[in-house]
């Protein structure tokens, strides 16, 4: 068992989330959340986890706790933490999941980020996608009577019209 191997560390509580690292075939971090003492809810990065179920990391977590392993929350010089300090005080797998999570559901933040870190030009199939989101927003603007500007942008720059591909 992970506790019993002591395979469970860096167990950190901050404000009503509890954290801590789990060594099995990988490494993951299992994040609790409390309220008045008590679990409301666990996540772990293990892909048994991952689908909703809850996992042995998290038992073991659970265990160190009850046997009072808990390292007393960090210090913040009297203030109080931001969004950007607990994000870097995250553990890197954490950051991930959390990513993930977020861009799961926004699609135009998924977008942003393969435009701005794909390495290259982008595939035809990519490029197709944005050419079709270029002509709708500007066909939006067509008809509330603004200038064509769009539709001039996109036949000269692209040699296509804006009723057509």
């Amino acid at each position: 068992m992970y506790y019993e191997d002591e395979a469970v560390h860096d167990i950190e509580r901050t404000g009503n989330k509890i954290t801590a690292v789990v060594d099995g075939s990988e490494t993951y971090t299992v994040t609790l959340y409390v309220k008045a003492d008590a679990v409301y809810n666990m996540t772990c990065t293990c892909p048994y986890a991952t689908k909703g179920e809850h996992c042995k990391h998290m038992v073991a977590v659970l265990l160190a706790l009850e046997d009072g392993q808990l390292q007393e929350e960090p210090e913040t010089d009297g203030r109080e933490r931001t969004w950007k300090d607990i994000l870097q005080s995250m553990p890197e797998q954490e950051v991930r999941s959390l990513l993930f999570q977020l861009l799961e559901r926004d699609p135009e933040k998924q977008q942003s980020l393969v435009l701005t870190y794909s390495k290259g030009m982008l595939s035809k199939k990519e490029m197709q996608k944005l050419l079709r989101q270029a002509k709708a927003l500007c066909r939006s603007y067509e008809r509330e009577g603004f200038v064509d500007y769009c539709g001039h942008i996109m036949r000269r720059k692209y040699g296509i019209g804006m009723s057509g591909t």
